[in-house]
């Protein structure tokens, strides 16, 4: 996706996307160098965590927006055109154009992937490992007096506990996309 085939209006949509994105990586750097930095000064610490946060936040943007540039090109979409379509097709309005259902069509496919592939075995017992790795390292810092990383880890296992919850919500989003397009029902795994 070239930058001058951006209209000004997406041109500012993406700088503003990519300035929130980085300030919030460098916050979150920051927060976790200032909560975790045990032995040496957590000025250093919470400099170096925010810049790995800011380069790998802005790696994963870029990476992001160019595969999503790759997948719409196939439709004779932007970007920008594109996302914005996967935005309505997850809040159950299907495109009004349609030369834009076979890019709707792929978008919820893509969905669907996504959601049953984190249904898989594996991906529980990741979860599963996870939450108990997290609930050790929470108990080790509490009995060790670091209450502030024992506090982190425990906000670990709380977003673990919630995936479920979050997944149920998802697909019923996806049925309600896929009732909307008129494609077939199909059930979760």
């Amino acid at each position: 996706m070239s930058w001058e085939r951006l209209g000004q209006k997406e041109r500012w949509r993406m700088l503003a996307l990519l300035g929130v994105g980085c300030l919030g990586a460098a916050l979150t750097g920051l927060a976790v160098g200032v909560l975790t930095a045990d032995t040496e000064p957590w000025v250093r610490s919470a400099l170096t965590i925010a810049a790995i946060a800011l380069v790998a936040g802005l790696v994963t943007f870029l990476v992001v927006w160019r595969l999503a540039g790759l997948t719409a090109r196939r439709f004779g979409l932007s970007a920008a055109r594109y996302t914005r379509l996967g935005r309505e097709m997850r809040r159950g309005r299907p495109p009004t154009d349609p030369g834009m259902r076979p890019a709707a069509v792929d978008i919820v496919a893509r969905w669907r992937r996504t959601l049953e592939s984190q249904g898989r075995r594996r991906y529980r017992w990741t979860r599963v490992a996870l939450l108990s790795l997290w609930l050790v390292m929470a108990v080790t810092h509490l009995a060790d007096g670091s209450y502030l990383p024992a506090t982190l880890m425990l906000l670990g296992v709380l977003a673990l506990l919630a995936l479920p919850l979050s997944l149920r919500r998802q697909w019923r989003r996806l049925d309600a996309a896929e009732r909307a397009l008129g494609l077939p029902d199909q059930s979760p795994p």
